[in-house]
């Protein structure tokens, strides 16, 4: 089975996007920002797939993933960014695909199958 990391602050989205995900045969952790998220990939627990809000207090989307790029085990971690807010221009090699909120059911799960065949 998969496990995906759910990372927002806003736990309605986090609860929904459990449901949604463990209806479709994933295992789903959640987290409330990104330090809490960290803490979780340190402990080592497989994690296939990090489903990342970028704005989030204590830390954000983009400073989680700065902190992975500096570990060498959490580096190639499938990410898929989500966020109210426009993503940069520029594309980055940090992540698979960034979903704009509010994102449909169908965005979502086609955003995890590409991540996670």
């Amino acid at each position: 089975m998969k496990t995906i990391l759910v990372v927002d602050d806003e736990s309605d989205m986090r609860d929904a996007l459990q449901a949604i995900l463990e209806a479709e045969g994933y295992r789903v952790v959640t987290a409330s920002n990104g330090r809490q998220a960290l803490d979780l990939l340190e402990k080592g627990d497989a994690t296939d797939l990090v489903l990342l809000d970028v704005m989030m207090p204590l830390m954000t989307g983009y400073q989680l993933l700065d902190c992975m790029q500096e570990k060498a085990e959490l580096r190639k971690l499938a990410v898929v960014m989500m966020s109210a807010v426009e993503p940069p221009t520029r594309i980055s090699d940090r992540w698979l695909s960034f979903l704009m909120k509010p994102f449909s059911y169908d965005d979502l799960l086609k955003a995890v199958s590409v991540a996670i065949p």
